[in-house]
């Protein structure tokens, strides 16, 4: 469409001041505008609208042939270390591949990637930097090489491009990484407005994590995957920063059952809460089209969220995004696994601040955590962070730290073989005096 018609089209359904939103505009505001709303499917996004419900299904409806608990995942049960050994096998084999999506509330004014945000309280290091470390970790302790597909909308594909470029990939190989972008939709307010979060930015976002899933299916990527002999897709939320992706235990698992589709889920039998963790396997999304695509349209709904920033003071907005629970609910050849809510979830959420002061404790306490469970002695109260690449579980970290040492202060668990052996070192001159 050219714009004349697209104004003409956004009139028509209903919003008839973003003429002269266009028209107050100039120059370099102007042509960015104009970009911007070039860009959308106005037809399917007004189409979708037509479809979605304010309400959700509020809780897992478990249609799932297994639940399986992994809440004694670092004890030595027999179950548990039978799904890891199944699952190194398939990450050593060359038959997973890891997604990471973008963020669905997405304000593209003000942030401009939140994988860019920083989460290790002593390095600095960034969520994604976290995220890919982990990565890493696999790949150096199983030898288990796998592509890692980041998912990007229109508006941060080169963003992201640029910012992983720039760090070198955070240590991974440059060609294990792909690259798809999925849906972004324009925000709207409770009269279905469309909204702005400034003069020549329209207010919107992606279609969550299940618009990744879609994405993936509508990509060539899906193919050339399967060419490679990939048969499981292991995704986490990029914002859930204690995520384990991949995760062996729960690949395993997910291998073991014969399962299409496997998720993760807090304990809480009151409050089931779904992590954002998810294993399918690669047939289902390609032989199963056609149904995926009938339970995603049934499963789309509005995400009303509190915006509070200078163009928008507790103003709520609606964002478009598929729904978890509803979309779990329909598939039956699926597992369900059950994890500590402390060991594996806490979303970061960079509209709500105090979030991420929170999500740091949440990684300071799991690491608190590990020492106990691997005997290590540690002060309370010391700034501790741990690099994946350094321990990846309880276990390994009871491998590298001799049981004589005591943790205090600031100390950096980092993963290089001098720096490993300097730490040491220190942490054993330390506990002498």
């Amino acid at each position: 469409m050219i714009l004349e018609n697209i104004i003409s089209y956004i009139e028509k359904r209903g919003d008839d001041k973003i003429r002269k939103r266009i028209e107050e505009l100039e120059g370099v505001q102007y042509r960015n505008l104009v970009k911007q709303i070039e860009s959308v499917n106005w037809e399917k996004f007004f189409d979708i609208r037509e479809q979605v419900s304010s309400e959700r299904e509020k809780r897992l409806d478990f249609k799932t042939k297994a639940e399986i608990s992994l809440l004694n995942r670092w004890e030595n049960v027999s179950y548990i270390k039978d799904f890891e050994e199944i699952g190194i096998e398939a990450l050593k084999s060359g038959e997973v591949a890891v997604l990471i999506p973008s963020w669905h509330q997405d304000d593209i004014g003000i942030i401009p990637y939140p994988g860019q945000i920083s989460i290790q309280p002593i390095s600095g290091k960034s969520l994604i930097n976290l995220h890919l470390d982990r990565m890493l970790g696999t790949y150096s302790t199983y030898q288990a090489l796998f592509p890692i597909i980041i998912v990007t909308d229109k508006y941060r594909d080169k963003k992201v491009k640029i910012y992983l470029q720039q760090n070198d990939y955070f240590g991974n190989e440059v060609s294990n990484f792909r690259f798809i972008s999925q849906n972004w939709y324009p925000a709207f307010d409770e009269m279905g407005k469309l909204r702005f979060y400034t003069k020549n930015t329209l207010a919107g976002g992606c279609d969550g994590e299940l618009g990744a899933i879609r994405a993936l299916k509508h990509s060539n990527l899906l193919r050339e995957l399967k060419s490679q002999g990939v048969k499981y897709i292991s995704m986490n939320s990029l914002m859930n920063v204690l995520a384990f992706n991949p995760d062996p235990v729960f690949l395993g698992g997910h291998i073991k059952f014969e399962s299409e589709v496997s998720y993760k889920v807090t304990s809480d039998p009151n409050n089931p809460e779904f992590t954002g963790s998810i294993i399918f396997n690669i047939d289902w999304l390609s032989d199963k089209a056609e149904e995926l695509e009938k339970n995603l349209k049934r499963v789309i709904y509005e995400v009303p969220v509190l915006i509070d920033n200078e163009t928008h003071r507790d103003e709520q907005l609606y964002f478009l995004k598929y729904d978890w629970i509803g979309f779990l609910n329909t598939i039956e050849n699926s597992v369900c696994f059950y994890v500590d809510k402390e060991e594996e979830y806490f979303e970061l959420n960079p509209e709500k601040p105090n979030t991420l002061k929170e999500a740091k404790g949440k990684l300071l306490n799991r690491i608190y955590r590990w020492l106990n469970m691997a005997g290590i002695k540690f002060k309370v109260g010391s700034e501790i962070e741990l690099n994946p690449l350094f321990a990846l579980t309880p276990h390994q970290l009871k491998e590298k730290l001799p049981s004589e040492i005591k943790l205090q202060g600031t100390i950096i668990l980092e993963a290089c073989e001098e720096y490993e052996k300097e730490v040491l070192e220190k942490l054993k001159f330390n506990n002498m005096n």
